[in-house]
């Protein structure tokens, strides 16, 4: 079992299912939050790790972000509410932030580019059924 498949069981208590809706209205609020897909770009951009985000959009691979970097990125206080509305610890957060958000803007920009950003609850539900499925990353 996958270090993220046990965060999100252990965030839902229960089934994929569970922890898709649960995750799914969280992610969208971090989006809102942060501005979309350009606006958590520019969170990035600001603490350096500017060219870690642009894999994300490209199409090329998606490197790869730590947990630290994400709570570096995001900053304390959010993870900090991402851990709180999860009932995981901060580490914890990060860890399962790291994992989530480099494909769901991947998902979310499959042409490479920000201003074609695909945006809504369905698209981040079928992300999290594909990493919680193991499924391939093309939406359709």
């Amino acid at each position: 079992m996958s270090f993220l498949t046990q965060i999100l069981q252990q965030v839902s208590g229960s089934s994929d299912s569970e922890s898709s809706s649960s995750l799914g209205p969280l992610l969208m609020q971090l989006l809102e939050k942060n501005g979309g897909v350009e606006g958590l770009m520019g969170r990035f951009s600001e603490g350096g790790l500017g060219d870690l985000f642009s894999s994300w959009v490209g199409t090329g691979e998606n490197a790869a972000v730590s947990a630290d970097q994400m709570k570096s990125a995001l900053g304390s206080e959010q993870i900090s509410a991402v851990a709180g509305q999860l009932g995981v610890d901060e580490k914890g957060a990060s860890g399962l932030l790291s994992e989530l958000l480099p494909q769901l803007v991947d998902r979310m920009t499959p042409d490479g580019e920000i201003g074609n950003a695909n945006t809504g609850s369905d698209l981040i539900g079928s992300v999290l059924g594909g990493l919680l499925g193991g499924g391939d990353k093309d939406p359709s």
